[in-house]
């Protein structure tokens, strides 16, 4: 009983100056993040710029997306590990929008709102 009290008590001495010699766990660092202006040429309304940055933000490692209607523009930053330009202006074109040189869905963009599309 007393040598399994002995080593009881060792092993909890044993175990408090490793933990008293540990390094502190750190965060891994946050990855760089790529900064990305896309034109956005077919964009007419809020409801397009609520549509972009909601399709935009949902891709994941989008850290965020401002769409800007008067310079027809959607700046995303993102994590070039996890996503890229082109499926960023896919992500654009799939909801009916032109996108840098990727053409809209046309499906897409017939199912948009009639305040959303070009007067052709």
């Amino acid at each position: 009983m007393k040598l399994t009290a002995t080593i009881m008590g060792l092993l909890a001495l044993a175990s408090i100056g490793a933990a008293q010699d540990a390094k502190p766990l750190q965060a891994p660092p946050s990855p760089e993040l790529t900064v990305a202006t896309i034109a956005v040429p077919t964009i007419q309304c809020g409801m397009c710029v609520k549509s972009i940055t909601k399709a935009v933000s949902a891709v994941d490692g989008v850290a965020s997306a401002e769409v800007k209607l008067d310079e027809k523009t959607t700046t995303v930053k993102f994590d070039a590990t996890k996503t890229d330009l082109k499926k960023l202006e896919k992500t654009i074109a799939d909801i009916g929008y032109d996108a840098n040189d990727t053409k809209r869905d046309p499906k897409a963009y017939e199912d948009l709102s009639p305040c959303c599309k070009m007067d052709e």
